[in-house]
């Protein structure tokens, strides 16, 4: 999984739609969606906003543009990483936890 697909699925997970987000992140919609699409790289200053936006340790999105899909051992460890990561967005927007208060 590219960091783009990564990004919408934590987007999504955690219940943001791009346009909010993207004002959250002080980037357009059609930037996001482009990093989203996998036809824009992010920059490391947009991964770090997003990180902070999202409450996502950087370093997994470091470790994702880094992978070599060609080890399955690392797909694993990954999709299940990807899983915890979606489960814990969710649970924090069901207690009604939302990351920008967290923040304040």
């Amino acid at each position: 999984m590219s960091i783009g697909s990564t990004l919408k699925l934590l987007r999504v997970a955690s219940d943001l739609r791009q346009s909010s987000l993207a004002k959250d992140l002080g980037v357009t919609a059609n930037y996001l969606s482009l990093v989203e699409s996998g036809k824009k790289e992010p920059s490391l200053t947009f991964l770090k906003k997003f990180a902070q936006t999202l409450n996502v340790p950087l370093g997994y999105f470091l470790w994702i543009a880094l992978e070599d899909i060609n080890l399955p051992e690392e797909l694993a460890l990954k999709e299940k990483t990807d899983g915890l990561l979606v489960n814990i967005l969710q649970k924090s927007n069901k207690n009604g936890v939302n990351s920008s208060d967290e923040r304040s």
